[in-house]
């Protein structure tokens, strides 16, 4: 059954004690965290802006990076948002907002250049920059991983919609099945790649057609009925009331 880790969906089947994870845009590392928690795993948690990297707790199976992924290598302006969750690398540093300078480099850079022996799980939530990033890795190296999940910002209006088209089209040619588990844009969207996950055309089918709207619902009955979300939306027993 599929799972939520921090908002973001994969199949916990394909994770183990063994994954290698790359969380790109960790934030805080709550992602990475829950990760280890559940799993076990290894994680590599990147994140530009060094002051929020440094709220990560250190944890011996989490690896932190202060960088940011995208589509070149090179030194970038990075915006600081109100809201962490927010920031994210600008071309116009002219405008209204804290930026500091970061450094910029590709997945591939960063695989080859910290000896990443191979990514089980990426997740990539860099706000706007995940078109750049993914365009910028060679077919080879997706074709290699077994799970991504991603927060595409089409909801937002930073990307456009028809660039995550393209790119879940590309990703469907390179053997993954792709599937928005999110209501609105491709917040929350799971490509899970059947060349190297051993996964049913039915079990996809499934997830599609009736785990998203079943999550939906749920999330939608909860809020109505003042319950405090949980990430797994079958396990009625971590339901809480929200404070009054």
């Amino acid at each position: 059954m599929l799972s939520s880790y921090a908002w973001h969906s994969l199949h916990p089947r394909f994770i183990g004690a063994d994954s290698v994870v790359v969380d790109l845009g960790a934030n805080e590392g709550r992602f990475s965290q829950v990760i280890v928690r559940e799993f076990g795993s290894v994680c590599h948690a990147v994140e530009p802006d060094p002051a929020i990297l440094a709220r990560i707790p250190a944890n011996e199976r989490i690896s932190k990076y202060c960088l940011a992924i995208g589509g070149t290598v090179d030194r970038v302006r990075f915006s600081i948002a109100e809201s962490s969750l927010a920031s994210r690398v600008v071309e116009d540093s002219s405008r209204d907002v804290e930026t500091i300078e970061v450094e910029q480099t590709t997945l591939a850079d960063f695989i080859r250049r910290f000896q990443i022996p191979r990514v089980d799980v990426l997740k990539v939530d860099i706000e706007g920059a995940e078109i750049a990033a993914l365009d910028a890795c060679a077919d080879d190296l997706l074709r290699a991983i077994g799970q991504i999940t991603i927060e595409f910002h089409d909801f937002c209006g930073i990307v456009p919609p028809a660039d995550v088209v393209r790119v879940l089209g590309r990703l469907e040619r390179l053997g993954f099945s792709c599937v928005r588990m999110s209501r609105v844009g491709h917040q929350d969207t799971w490509c899970v790649n059947r060349r190297v996950c051993r996964i049913s055309g039915l079990e996809i089918a499934f997830v599609r057609l009736f785990v998203r709207y079943y999550w939906g619902a749920f999330r939608v009955l909860k809020r109505r009925l003042g319950f405090a979300m949980t990430e797994r939306p079958w396990d009625f027993r971590r339901l809480s009331r929200v404070p009054e």
